[in-house]
């Protein structure tokens, strides 16, 4: 009986001491939520400065590898130059170094440069038959091979040099038109529009048209230049105003022959005459 009175007694100061140590800690302020963290609170309402910190650092660094100077190519080196004029293809590589990729990116950046897209805007403008982009620290360099061109041909928009093929390799400024005046065979293609790279004209035309213009020179005559006609047929003008026809399947050795048979026998004025037929063989017709 007397244990069970002892544990009792015991139980009742158990409590007591408990209620002392609730009302001790209530007093102290020292509950802890295990729901909730003042220090999680804390850290809510604080400045992140590390983080924008990084992403300030970040924005300097995007900005000094794309926008500044420090990776932006400022030496050109181009070779390979005959008839093309360097300042004319400087201005298209200079051009397209001073655009933006997708509307944001510099193309004068050592990292960011397309070549692909340089050498499309090249090819855009000139018909090479080699264009080799290599680049170096801040550095580009161009290597060309010019097609070689045979003869100029011109509609109403401009002036073109074009290979043997017919096939139109770039524009020429009129300006420097005269001076390849009297180097190659001038050939007017009425209306046709050109691209460069595009077909104008036959080969067959273009040997035939050399051919004929070496005679011409040889002989001494005088011509304006040269007219491209429908199917296979060319026109001579001459500088009196009179035209020459001629087929480029006829003989050639023929037709020449005719041509100043004509002029120096048959005709006393040639500011009077109209037109010289060539395009039947010995069957030449003249007014």
């Amino acid at each position: 009986m007397n244990k069970f009175v002892k544990m009792d007694d015991n139980l009742d100061n158990f409590n007591q001491f408990s209620e002392r140590k609730v009302r001790k800690d209530y007093q102290n302020k020292k509950f802890v939520n295990p729901y909730f963290s003042n220090e999680d609170k804390k850290d809510k309402g604080r400045f992140n400065t590390k983080f924008y910190l990084k992403i300030l650092v970040l924005i300097l660094l995007v900005y000094v590898l794309i926008y500044s100077n420090l990776l932006r190519i400022n030496q050109i080196q181009i070779n390979g130059f005959e008839m093309i004029d360097e300042q004319e293809f400087r201005q298209v590589v200079d051009k397209q170094l001073g655009s933006l990729r997708y509307y944001l990116l510099p193309q004068n950046n050592f990292l960011l440069l397309s070549k692909a897209k340089l050498a499309n805007e090249i090819s855009a403008k000139y018909d090479l038959d080699k264009l080799e982009i290599d680049r170096s620290w801040k550095s580009l360099n161009i290597t060309i091979e010019e097609r070689v061109s045979f003869l100029i041909v011109y509609n109403k928009q401009s002036f073109y040099f074009a290979d043997k093929n017919g096939i139109v390799t770039r524009e020429i400024t009129k300006d420097a038109v005269g001076e390849y005046w009297y180097r190659f065979p001038i050939l007017n293609i009425g209306d046709k529009n050109v691209n460069i790279g595009n077909e104008v004209t036959s080969a067959k035309i273009v040997d035939f048209l050399l051919r004929l213009n070496e005679k011409i020179i040889n002989n001494q005559l005088e011509i304006n230049g040269y007219e491209l006609r429908e199917g296979e047929e060319i026109n001579l003008v001459s500088r009196a105003g009179w035209r020459a026809y001629f087929d480029v399947n006829t003989n050639l050795d023929t037709s020449v022959e005719n041509l100043f048979l004509v002029l120096n026998e048959k005709v006393e004025d040639q500011n009077t005459l109209e037109y010289i037929d060539l395009r039947f063989g010995n069957k030449v017709f003249y007014k």
